[in-house]
């Protein structure tokens, strides 16, 4: 696995954590001192930033491919 592979399940476990804090806002009876806006900003924060790792992973994923692809021969070009 390389540097982006792991910046995509970074990005996906962000994402998930973010989505399940979410969901836990409205499930979880207020049993702590945690009020439901920190832990929707929480929530807010996990998935952006899971959005913008996974995003830089991807375009940095796609922009190696194309790079492959240009220095790979062409059988037409002689």
């Amino acid at each position: 696995m390389n540097k982006s592979d792991y910046c995509i399940l970074a990005s996906a476990f962000l994402i998930v954590a973010g989505v399940g804090f979410g969901i836990a806002g409205f499930c979880v009876p207020p049993v702590g001192s945690i009020t439901e806006s920190v832990l929707f900003l929480t929530a807010q924060c996990f998935v952006m930033g899971g959005s913008f790792v996974g995003l830089d992973a991807i375009f940095l994923k796609r922009i190696a491919q194309l790079r492959e692809e240009k220095n790979k021969p062409n059988c037409l070009t002689t």
